[in-house]
């Protein structure tokens, strides 16, 4: 790890804890194929019910991703 990098998301900490003058915009994709594989291991390795292994399965597939916004 470097001395200047979050070690959860990897960003630089001079950006990532400047409050004052960086926000962040986050968003996120969906990947189907992730989402399916969590799906079908709810069903099969924990014996979910269809809607119950949907509501585990629909957080694997998001890629989040925040960009930074510099502040006015």
């Amino acid at each position: 790890m470097k001395a200047n990098e979050c070690p959860k998301c990897g960003g630089p900490l001079d950006q990532t804890t400047d409050t004052e003058h960086v926000s962040w915009h986050v968003t996120y994709d969906e990947c189907n194929r992730c989402e399916t594989v969590a799906y079908t291991q709810a069903k099969k390795d924990h014996g979910a019910n269809d809607s119950d292994a949907r509501k585990q399965a629909a957080p694997a597939g998001r890629l989040w991703r925040a960009t930074a916004v510099p502040n006015p």
